[in-house]
């Protein structure tokens, strides 16, 4: 068994979950090095276990890990034969394939509650940050857009800054339950979460949030009808200060206000409606990527590319399900739909205990953003399901464990 005192493991699993926003936030406060690397690095040298690796011995390997690091190997051939391959696609490739390999080199835990916690830590210095950075116009608005015209090396980018303070949220859900001692902590945290979503501007994040609450209290609490009633309350309590804040406050009731437009003509724009616009114009481009890419299979796919698909990249489509057809066919879409999609929403059904409901949370914004969020190369589309894969192995491991 892996010693009780599992920190630092801990600790190298929450930098692979924050590593991005937290790299981003030292690159605005100290840009003389490129911050992300390092914390990915450190992900690894945390997690490995230094023993079971030097003895070549790997008591957590997954057969999805296999899965994953064939994916991996998939993308980097392609990769190899496109002019625009960039070196730090091919860094992220590697560092999903050692960090699927140190996973596996882990013991089984007989403790996940330092997870939460590093989590919670790492995440809300990040969420203190961009609350701060929020408060003073630096993450949305017009300072914002003015420092990024100036440099177009400017670190803080929205959607990561929201991305952080959601899986802080998801951390503070869960150590409600594991320690309620800490109560008033953790809500001074998700109100901090809040305001950084609703002020980033971003709808999926808000949206994911929602969404992880609910799943939260019904899949938790299914059993237990006390526990749902505290859950329930903690909500509706949760939602009465953001109604109470909203009718006080000018700055968060246009934001909110804001969000519901957004979010409404989002939605009308990505099933075609041009007739009206979210605020930014990114679901018109959203919508007319897609259509591209489907024009583009139509009028230049053979049966080869069906298979094989276009190559490496061939577009940035914001839709990483349909741009892993339009890149690498068949092969690709299968690939990236049983990994990002279907193996998390099978443990959201079947799942079974609190670490793997916190590990599927993390993995909600991948499965519901495929569609309209990043592309099929982002290793950040694949950390959370690593994390996943390695506590359904614990648990069947540990159950192993207890039969024998």
């Amino acid at each position: 068994m892996l010693r009780e005192n599992s920190l630092y493991f801990s600790i190298g699993v929450a930098l692979a979950l924050v590593g991005v926003p937290s790299g981003m936030y030292m690159n605005f406060l100290f840009s003389s090095i490129e911050w992300s690397p390092v914390f990915m690095l450190f992900s690894i040298l945390f997690i490995v276990s230094y023993r079971n690796i030097f003895r070549f011995v790997f008591p957590s390997f997954d057969r999805l890990y296999g899965i994953i690091i064939f994916f991996q190997l998939v993308m980097i051939i392609y990769g190899l034969y496109k002019d625009n391959f960039l070196s730090e696609y091919i860094r992220y490739h590697l560092y999903i394939i050692v960090l699927c390999i140190s996973f596996s080199t882990q013991n089984t835990l007989s403790s996940y509650t330092t997870v939460y916690g590093t989590t919670f830590l790492i995440s809300g210095l990040g969420s203190i940050l961009g609350a701060w950075l929020s408060y003073i116009g630096l993450v949305s608005g017009i300072e914002s857009f003015e420092m990024k015209t100036e440099n177009e090396n400017y670190a803080i980018e929205a959607f990561t800054v929201a991305g952080g303070a959601l899986t802080n949220y998801i951390s503070c859900l869960f150590l409600l339950k594991i320690k309620p001692k800490y109560r008033i902590l953790f809500f001074i945290f998700i109100v901090l979460d809040i305001y950084i979503l609703f002020v980033s501007g971003k709808r999926t994040p808000i949206f994911i949030g929602i969404l992880v609450t609910m799943i939260y209290i019904f899949k938790e609490n299914s059993v237990d009808r006390s526990s749902f009633y505290r859950s329930l309350k903690t909500f509706l309590t949760i939602l009465i200060c953001v109604v109470f804040v909203y009718g006080f406050n000018d700055s968060i009731h246009s934001s909110i206000d804001k969000f519901i437009s957004n979010f409404y003509f989002g939605v009308l724009n990505m099933i075609g409606n041009e007739e009206v616009s979210d605020l930014y114009g990114s679901a018109i481009y959203r919508y007319q990527n897609r259509e591209w890419a489907i024009d583009f299979i139509n009028e230049n796919f053979n049966f080869l590319n069906f298979i094989f698909g276009n190559g490496y990249m061939t577009r940035w489509i914001d839709n990483p399900l349909l741009q892993s057809f339009l890149d690498m066919g068949l092969i690709g879409i299968s690939l990236y739909f049983f990994i990002v999609i279907a193996y998390p929403l099978f443990f959201l059904i079947k799942g079974d205990g609190l670490i793997i409901l916190f590990a599927v949370s993390l993995c909600i914004y991948n499965v519901l953003s495929a569609l309209s969020s990043g592309h099929p190369y982002m290793y950040i589309k694949f950390v959370p399901v690593v994390v996943l894969i390695f506590f359904v192995r614990n648990q069947i491991n540990r159950r192993i464990l207890l039969y024998y």
